[in-house]
């Protein structure tokens, strides 16, 4: 699952070249600029267990880079396409993500949410990226969240304003859409 990610992301590699239904898109930007060798797939059903898409077009790229990275198979990312008439509730302890429909989320907090402690944060969409604000020393920042995100990015421009006030600083090479 990726909030960063807009669309729904096949991967490539698991995509026969015979289909007849692909087209070649140029190029995108990522966070390391531009992303090359990304297609369009029509695909006739996605189902995310009981979440579907139907006869959609879809983007494919080779995300060879990110299995290795993983050690691990995968398949695609699902985006904000799929997600984004849902709650979700991430459980980082159980590696575990709940999409509630909106309209029942009264009643399934109800039913199995009542014992725990939860917390609303407001936030923006600003395109499909949910943004939140925080207080950082005197000043108010936009945080974007994106739970497919390995590490936290920062804006170059930002960084000398917060970097007293953030620890365990280190460089991390992205690899991304």
């Amino acid at each position: 699952m990726d909030s960063g990610a807009s669309r729904v992301l096949l991967n490539s590699k698991y995509i026969t070249k015979e289909d007849s239904n692909r087209k070649t898109i140029s190029a995108s930007k990522g966070v390391n600029g531009n992303i090359s060798g990304m297609d369009i797939t029509k695909v006739e059903l996605l189902d995310f267990n009981g979440i579907q898409l139907k006869n959609q077009e879809l983007i494919t790229l080779d995300l060879s880079q990110l299995e290795e990275a993983l050690k691990m198979d995968i398949h695609g990312l699902i985006g904000y396409e799929l997600i984004q008439d849902y709650d979700l509730i991430f459980d980082y302890e159980k590696l575990k993500i709940t999409l509630i429909n909106l309209e029942i989320f009264d009643r399934y907090k109800n039913e199995n949410l009542s014992e725990a402690s939860l917390q609303r944060v407001p936030l923006e969409l600003e395109g499909h990226i949910p943004v939140v604000n925080a207080k950082v020393g005197d000043f108010t920042y936009s945080f974007g969240i994106d739970c497919g995100a390995e590490s936290n990015l920062m804006s170059e421009t930002l960084f000398e304003a917060l970097k007293k006030e953030t620890k365990k600083i280190k460089t991390d090479e992205l690899i991304g859409a």
